[in-house]
């Protein structure tokens, strides 16, 4: 068979497109790394057992151990959430409830809206503390293991676009980030 006009148009369409491919995406390769401190990377759960006895982390995926950890279990919660508050800090932790102020006791929220209702998030860290944080403080709360990947392209342009003094609250419905130091 003959290649005809049609034929050479088709493969010139075909390497246009590759090579516009190609040069649209090559200037993003330095940009990686500073795409990667607002992209909203995966946490594992590590049970580590060290010279203190065994101990419960909350890590980014691909966090190096110290020499003197032994690895003991590893797991990716889908319970877990990630707090980002105002001033950009991340906090991992599960959430227990909400404490309102003119209530007695803890509310269990069931649902990711209800942790930035009104009150404070009470949330487990990985040390088993509780730790009691005033919504007002919060920028978003997400799960950080169950964020699709729009989900996190959405998080990661919102935060590039709040990394100034931004006081609104955003819910993603979906997975949670590192624990607090």
């Amino acid at each position: 068979m003959m290649p005809g006009p049609l034929t050479y148009w088709l493969e010139q369409l075909v390497i246009i497109i590759a090579l516009t491919a190609c040069i649209l995406l090559l200037p993003l390769l330095p940009a990686r790394h500073f795409i990667s401190h607002y992209w909203p990377g995966l946490i594992e759960e590590l049970i580590v057992e060290g010279p203190d006895g065994p101990d419960r982390l909350l890590l980014p995926v691909g966090y190096e151990l110290a020499t003197e950890l032994t690895l003991v279990a590893r797991s990716r919660p889908r319970s877990l959430v990630t707090v980002e508050m105002l001033d950009g800090e991340l906090v991992h932790g599960f959430p227990i409830g909400i404490r309102r102020p003119d209530a007695d006791g803890l509310e269990y929220a069931s649902r990711m809206e209800q942790l930035l209702s009104e009150g404070r998030l009470v949330l487990q860290l990985a040390d088993e503390s509780a730790l009691e944080i005033d919504s007002d403080l919060v920028r978003r709360v997400y799960r950080t293991n169950q964020l699709s990947l729009l989900d996190r392209v959405h998080t990661t342009v919102m935060r590039m676009i709040e990394s100034g003094d931004s006081k609104s609250a955003d819910m993603i419905d979906i997975v949670v980030p590192e624990q607090r130091d």
